[in-house]
């Protein structure tokens, strides 16, 4: 019992370390956010695109670290969406993978100099893998 108590402990801190560093891989995440976001619109399909977005950040970031960085975002895509004159302007899966890389801080961000960019290389990994996110 001992052993597999801190091996959790380990794996969680590696996780943690890793997600600190910004090293973890951005199609990991990509493909996390897909599965939640399916997820909740497979088993809720009443929901609003606001809903699942919210919901997929909420189920995600529900650790202290984040959640924070979460609350914040929430709010500043609130504030987009509804003025209209931003590209972040829908509440969809483009832009919800977006934004869990920014809350996450991941190193790929880094490699894009706008928001546009990273979209669209987003996107394109969205229909190499056949989804239809609007």
């Amino acid at each position: 019992m001992i052993w597999l108590m801190s091996g959790i402990g380990i794996t969680f801190l590696l996780v943690l370390l890793i997600k600190a560093m910004g090293l973890g891989n951005w199609r990991i995440t990509l493909n996390q956010v897909i599965s939640s976001y399916t997820g909740i619109k497979k088993m809720n399909p009443a929901l609003s695109d606001k809903e699942v977005f919210m919901s997929v950040l909420d189920e995600r970031y529900r650790v202290e670290l984040y959640y924070a960085k979460k609350e914040k975002a929430k709010g500043i895509i609130e504030k987009e969406v509804e003025g209209g004159w931003s590209i972040l302007n829908k509440y969809n899966l483009p832009i919800l993978i977006y934004l869990c890389l920014v809350i996450e801080k991941n190193k790929i961000l880094s490699s894009y100099t706008t928001v546009h960019d990273m979209l669209s290389v987003i996107t394109a990994e969205l229909q190499r893998q056949g989804l239809k996110y609007i």
